[in-house]
């Protein structure tokens, strides 16, 4: 056996495996070359060492866990193999090789881990694992079986319906199934993309997808369910929007809006806080008397508690909502909400804030904001704040920005900004007139 091989051996097999290794060795070299694809055995359970029939180099085999693992010793040389093959079976010994998982084991532990840590968008990630990543590599979820099961047991159509709907909310859906963990690549993720191109989704879309299943693949490595890292180059863009919304077009805008979109823009604009918090947010975190709005970490995106001191306007708008709320439904936990319409059951008066995507279309189209998001109005928040003078340090806490890449994205500049940096430049480039005789007389005089 080769010297350098047996002094990396030394310190993990005991002298009378190395002497059998060496033994076994010298037998190797003694014989003429063996057949390709012929194996070569000790006892059973110990694994074997077998040519390559394509290549000639030699592979050890080991069962571990009732499934055959392969490993390539990379050289034509038998003696390497049954060294390799050694230092594999000491490796399963101390359990250093991990038994075969499949995709969607590794995809519920993601899951698993997004609920353990607070993460607010669990229901995001389950989406994507059942509707995309999860068909993708072969999983399938237990959304059917689920389904069968309830109506089995007299549940009705629409019950299940909505049981599946908070499943997903929850991230509750399990999967089964799929290709092994470790078979996936950074070829397949690259098929993946391409995929999901094809299928006319935008490359921003797409990495996040793809960020999802590197998570997964990184957390199924430190749960030591798989034994080598796992690459995915995730594509690069540059999707930062440019959108945002002056002073002056807040007010047009909060004119066009219905009375019931109004108070959740007026508070979007003025502290950066994303949709989702607040169409999910509850009175129990508002405190009016103070003008404070206090956020859980199971409230926010980034798992992260808050506090928000509301401006006086937003505090107004919502002081306005709860004397509202008082007369109807005192009781109702949301803070943003709708009356029932006129076509509608008399029963509850009041209703949640439901879809709004639809009247802001409207109202935006109406003051020529065509195409304007609701998420423009945090954006532009945060670039009010840091106009307005506030340290981007409070700002930051402010909106819940965690990392100042993002909030650097979000800190746009728009056409007003650059006209006045250029007025700036003008201005002091710009020749200066010639002092006049009296002006130079009236300068102090330099004393040496």
């Amino acid at each position: 056996m080769d010297e350098a091989l047996r002094r990396k051996l030394e310190g993990v097999l005991t002298p009378e495996e190395l002497a059998l290794l060496d033994r076994e060795a010298a037998a190797a070299a003694s014989k003429p070359g063996r057949k390709a694809g012929a194996k070569s055995g000790g006892r059973y359970g110990e694994g074997s060492v077998y040519r390559d029939k394509a290549s000639g180099n030699w592979i050890a085999a080991l069962y571990v866990g009732g499934v055959q693992r392969t490993w390539s010793c990379g050289t034509q040389k038998k003696a390497d193999a049954v060294a390799l093959l050694a230092e594999k079976r000491e490796a399963a010994r101390r359990g250093g090789i991990m038994r075969d998982v499949e995709a969607s084991e590794i995809f519920n532990d993601c899951l698993a881990d997004y609920k353990a840590r607070g993460h607010a968008t669990v229901h995001n990630a389950e989406q994507r694992f059942r509707a995309y990543l999860g068909p993708f590599f072969s999983c399938r979820d237990d959304e059917g079986d689920f389904k069968r099961r309830r109506l089995a047991e007299g549940a009705t159509e629409p019950q299940v319906e909505e049981e599946l709907r908070l499943r997903r909310l929850r991230g509750d859906t399990k999967f089964t199934g799929g290709v092994l963990a470790r078979s996936i690549t950074n070829a397949d993720a690259q098929r993946y993309l391409l995929k999901r191109r094809a299928d006319g989704v935008a490359d921003a879309t797409v990495a996040n997808e793809m960020a999802l299943l590197r998570r997964a693949l990184n957390l199924a490595l430190r749960n030591r369910k798989l034994d080598l890292p796992a690459y995915v180059a995730v594509p690069g863009c540059d999707n930062a929007r440019q959108g945002f919304l002056e002073p002056a077009q807040y007010r047009l805008l909060m004119q066009a809006l219905p009375e019931h979109v109004q108070p959740i823009a007026c508070v979007a604009y003025l502290t950066g806080m994303r949709r989702g918090e607040l169409i999910a947010l509850q009175w129990s975190r508002v405190d009016l008397r103070a003008g404070l709005i206090r956020l859980r970490g199971e409230d926010c995106k980034n798992g992260k508690p808050r506090t928000i001191q509301l401006p006086a306007e937003a505090r107004a708008a919502l002081v306005r909502r709860r004397a509202l709320l008082d007369t109807l439904d005192a009781n109702f936990p949301l803070v943003f909400f709708r009356t029932r319409r006129a076509n509608e059951k008399p029963e509850p008066k009041v209703l949640p804030l439901g879809d709004i995507d639809g009247p802001w279309a409207k109202a935006c189209a109406a003051v020529g904001l065509a195409g304007l998001l609701f998420h423009d109005m945090r954006r532009s928040a945060v670039r009010n704040m840091v106009r307005s003078g506030v340290p981007e340090r409070i700002a930051m806490a402010i909106s819940g920005h965690k990392t100042r890449s993002v909030f650097d994205r979000y800190d746009i500049c728009s056409e007003a900004d650059l006209a006045a940096a250029a007025k700036k430049v003008d201005e002091y480039v710009a020749p200066k007139p010639a002092r006049t005789d009296s002006a130079q007389s009236q300068l102090p005089e330099t004393v040496n």
